[in-house]
């Protein structure tokens, strides 16, 4: 979707944030959120193809909370097990 906005500061940015993301998935095993993070993708372009931009606005920031949130609650306890892993070798 932000490359078809030709917003390229847009495009830019998600490759950095998809960048860091892919990088907590790895360490955090998001994979469990997977299915509903699809189903959210689909809703936000069906808002879009509908025109409800509004809404669509609104369903990517709660989105884009809902992730800060897993990644805030997940990555600490996430980092302490790979230090104790470490730790043991």
């Amino acid at each position: 979707m932000a490359k078809i906005s030709g917003n390229n500061f847009l495009v830019e940015e998600l490759k950095r944030f998809y960048d860091l993301f892919y990088r907590y998935n790895y360490i955090c095993g998001f994979e469990n959120r997977k299915d509903y993070a699809i189903v959210e993708h689909e809703n936000l372009i069906s808002m879009i193809k509908n025109g409800n931009i509004a809404l669509a606005e609104k369903q990517m920031k709660d989105h884009m909370a809902n992730v800060n949130s897993l990644i805030i609650m997940s990555l600490p306890g996430k980092l302490n097990n790979l230090s104790s892993d470490s730790n043991n070798d």
